[in-house]
This record gives C-alpha cells, sequence and structure tokens, in this order.
C-alpha cells in the first residue's frame, strides 16, 4: 500500500485501482484503520482523475479509466467509506453518504435541502421530480439506472437509522426516498418505483407519522395501480385514515381511487364514510353490516386479502360509532 500511495502523484489510475483493490481485500478481515487509509487514498486519486482526463491512463491500456467506470468505481469508495464510518460516528457517515448520492448523480447538497422542504408526501414527489429532471446525467445504460436506484436505497435506509440519534435525517431519508420514486418512474422501472413508495408508507408508520403514510395511497392510485398489492395498500390507507377518525383523509382516498378504478369494495367504503359523517343516518347499523355481508360474499374469490382489509375497518375501526357492532364470530359473513 506504501508503494501506491508513493505512486499515487505520478499515476492516479494504477495508484487507484491497488488501493481500491486492498481496501476490498482488508475490510473482509476487519482492519478498519487500513481500510481507511487504503479508500481515502483510492478515493483521493478518483478524485484528481474526475478532475482532470489525462489523468485516466493512456485510452486502451490495462490500467485506464472511462469517465463512466470512475463514476461508478466512485460511488463503491464513497459507500464503503460511510459503511465504515456509520460504526462509529453517523454525522460523519451521513454527510459521505450524501456527498456519495450528490457525486452520482451530479446534483448538490442544496438541491436536496430544497426538495426536503415540504414533507407532505404528494409535495415531496413534486419537488423531488424538479430536482430528477434538472440531473445532468443521462444514464444511458440500464446498469447504471439500476446502480443509481440501489444507492439511492442504500442512502435512505441508512439516513433512517441514523434518524434514531440524528433525528433531523428522518426527512432527508424521506426526500431520498421521494428522489428515488421520481427517478424510477422517468426511467422506467415502475416496480423500483412502487417498492420505494412501499418504503415511505412503512417508514411513516414506523415514525408514528401514519398520516402521511395514507397519504403515500395517493401516489399509489397516480401511478402503480398496475403493481401486485397495490389495491391492498389504498384499502389499508383507508382503513387507517377510518381508524384515526379522520374522514377527511379517508373520503380524499376514497374520491380518487372511485375517479379512475371504482370497485365494489370501494364503492361500499366512500357510501360509509359519507354516512358516516352525516350525524342524522340510520346507517351505522345492521344495514351496514348487512351490506358488508352480501358484498363480500359476491367477492369472496376476488382480492380476497382487499376485502379482509375493509371488513377489519367495518368491524373493528368503526365500532365506536356504530350503534350495532358486529362479533368476530358474527355468522353472517361468509369466509369461504
Amino acid at each position: 500500500m506504501k508503494k501506491a500511495q508513493v505512486l499515487a502523484s505520478k499515476d492516479p489510475a494504477v495508484a487507484a485501482t491497488v488501493l481500491w483493490n486492498i481496501a476490498k481485500d482488508i475490510a473482509q478481515f476487519g482492519e478498519d484503520r487500513i481500510t481507511r487509509t487504503a479508500l481515502d487514498g483510492a478515493l483521493s486519486c478518483m478524485q484528481a482523475m474526475d478532475a482532470n482526463a489525462d489523468l485516466r491512463g493512456a485510452k486502451g491500456s490495462p490500467g485506464a479509466w472511462s469517465a463512466r467506470s470512475l463514476l461508478k468505481t466512485m460511488l463503491e469508495c464513497q459507500l464503503a467509506q460511510a459503511r465504515l464510518e456509520s460504526r462509529s460516528d453517523k454525522q460523519l457517515a451521513a454527510s459521505l453518504y450524501t456527498d456519495a448520492l450528490c457525486c452520482y448523480l451530479g446534483i448538490t447538497s442544496h438541491s436536496l435541502d430544497i426538495a426536503e422542504r415540504d414533507r407532505s408526501p404528494a409535495k415531496a414527489h413534486e419537488l423531488a421530480g424538479q430536482l430528477v429532471n434538472g440531473i445532468p446525467r443521462k444514464f444511458a445504460r440500464s446498469e447504471d439506472v439500476d446502480q443509481a436506484i440501489r444507492a439511492m436505497e442504500e442512502v435512505a435506509v441508512a439516513f433512517f437509522a441514523f434518524s434514531k440519534s440524528i433525528p433531523a435525517l428522518l426527512w432527508r431519508s424521506v426526500t431520498v426516498y421521494s428522489v428515488a420514486h421520481a427517478f424510477a418512474l422517468q426511467k422506467d422501472r415502475p416496480a423500483a418505483a412502487y417498492s420505494a413508495v412501499c418504503r415511505l408508507s412503512a417508514l411513516f408508520d414506523s415514525a408514528g407519522l401514519s398520516h402521511f403514510g395514507s397519504e403515500c395511497a395517493s401516489l399509489v392510485i397516480d401511478h402503480h395501480m398496475q403493481q401486485p398489492g397495490s389495491r391492498a395498500m389504498v384499502a389499508t390507507a383507508v382503513a387507517n385514515s377510518l381508524r384515526d377518525l379522520d374522514l377527511v383523509r379517508a373520503a380524499c382516498l376514497l374520491q380518487r381511487y372511485n375517479y379512475r378504478f371504482e370497485e365494489p369494495w370501494s364503492r361500499f367504503l366512500a357510501e360509509l364514510v359519507s354516512k358516516t359523517a352525516d350525524a342524522d343516518t340510520m346507517w351505522l347499523s345492521t344495514d351496514a353490516w348487512g351490506a358488508w355481508s352480501l358484498l363480500s360474499s359476491a367477492n369472496a374469490t376476488s382480492d380476497r386479502h382487499v376485502y379482509e382489509l375493509v371488513e377489519n375497518a367495518v368491524r373493528r375501526e368503526l365500532r365506536p360509532l356504530m350503534w350495532y357492532s358486529p362479533t368476530e364470530t358474527d355468522s353472517r359473513l361468509n369466509h369461504n
């Protein structure tokens, strides 16, 4: 390693390769000090080559670096640094994660600050979309897109983990997930985009912000209704809104859903929410449960999980509002 460090100023292309390989090998043995030194040296050489293309080695030679391979390996090196520092200094690790992501995407940390200004999932998605539209890199190759999405997921997960000791990083995690969602949509990666929304919703639930988690269902309705489990996610969001007695949010979700994807269960919930909001209604009695029993029986083999979620909302979450409360063993509901 000492020889590579001496060589760094004369031939950073060769030195970077040697130091990066040393860092990967030594890391397997838990030698943090040597690994850190090798990573620092490798990254320094890579940054020099990034600033001056003439230092990347003669084109076609074994040790030469292309612009693409340089960016790819710089990201891997910076992420490795962040993982290493996360064991002892989470604040430093968070800074390194931010630098790694910004360097690979070609954006500034200030861009993330701007995207973090609004905490509503819908508005955060809008701001993230503006950030993604301004990314200078084209990511023409599929593997580069996949690497960017994986990096965003790792950074977002790390920020959420760090937020237990650094609370402000919770919202930076939200921002990175929002950017991952917008980026995946732009690059035609619907499964990855849907995964980002699901992770974001789970993050809000874990942080005790279920109202924001329910708002993520709006993004699912707008972009991801072809994904497996999407209807269950919407039904869960409505059920959670009913659990919190937030009839306004439940009604907004159902209105948005029924505008394009109206189905028996969503029509039932929309009617239930509407009549629950009417203090003079008599529908929250045996009529409500009877209507659901008939509907559920008729759709027993279709979207069973969704219907179970809705039944749970009717059976448990609305019990304080219902003049007639079905018991756990109510025989009128056909589960078969």
